[in-house]
């Protein structure tokens, strides 16, 4: 990770069209410490811990601009293919949630 440098954390959302417009959920960034160089691990051990918990309030989607889709039952669905984008700074970091390329909320992190 560099100071500056957006790290990007890729999510997909599938919800059914008749439960209505997105909502917020809650997720959870986790790191991972990695002395050896042998990349993260692909299982929960005892080098990983949670970073941060955050709220992304996917709402702010206009709906129009969801993709819907025809699920394997037959029944409409929104595909929702979004990240978030993480700079580090000296003393802060900055979350944002983009979908389709769109920055449509921001989370500052200050340290002190």
């Amino acid at each position: 990770v560099k100071e500056q440098e957006p790290t990007k954390f890729n999510y997909c959302l599938h919800q059914l069209v008749k439960d209505g417009p997105l909502k917020a959920i809650t997720l959870t960034i986790q790191a991972c410490t990695d002395p050896h160089g042998t990349g993260a691990p692909v299982y929960l051990n005892s080098s990983i811990t949670d970073l941060v918990k955050l709220t992304a309030d996917l709402s702010c989607i206009p709906e129009k601009s969801l993709e819907q889709r025809k699920g394997a039952d037959g029944r409409p669905y929104y595909y929702a293919d979004w990240h978030i984008e993480m700079r580090n700074y000296s003393a802060s970091t900055l979350y944002d949630l983009v979908y389709k390329g769109v920055h449509y909320a921001s989370v500052k992190a200050e340290y002190v």
